[in-house]
């Protein structure tokens, strides 16, 4: 499940080649660059079917098939999700994932992963403030 995470991230890192814009404008075309590589299946019900820059925040959307995955237990659970999630984006981040969460961290832009049920379309949102990021 840790592993969708950084398919997306990759895509982003492609943007950041361009010096000549600002951090904001360069995670505004990152979003847009990795929106057309979604929706991305991830496998176990889950399907990422966009990100978006709103406000101060990085959000990833996820939508979950109930009928593997509960939302209830991800809710149950969101402290064990979100140490999972915080423990993959540090285990795994190469120089160009750690050149992105240095943008976030200058911008304080923080990282949402919005688990969105398909059949009851109840949310569960984990939220990497900037300041955790590694």
């Amino acid at each position: 499940m840790k592993k969708y995470l950084f398919v997306l991230m990759m895509g982003l890192m492609l943007v950041f080649t361009i010096s000549s814009c600002d951090n904001r404008t360069q995670l505004e075309v990152a979003v847009e660059d990795a929106n057309s590589e979604l929706p991305e299946d991830l496998g176990n019900g889950m399907v990422m079917t966009h990100c978006e820059l709103v406000g101060n925040s990085v959000i990833y959307v996820i939508e979950c098939d109930e009928e593997m995955i509960s939302l209830d237990a991800l809710e149950e659970n969101k402290a064990d999700l979100y140490n999972g999630t915080l423990e993959g984006l540090r285990k795994e981040a190469d120089e160009d994932v750690k050149e992105y969460y240095s943008m976030l961290k200058e911008d304080n832009i923080d990282m949402k992963y919005k688990y969105i049920g398909k059949q009851s379309r109840n949310e569960v949102m984990v939220n990497i403030p900037a300041s955790k990021l590694p």
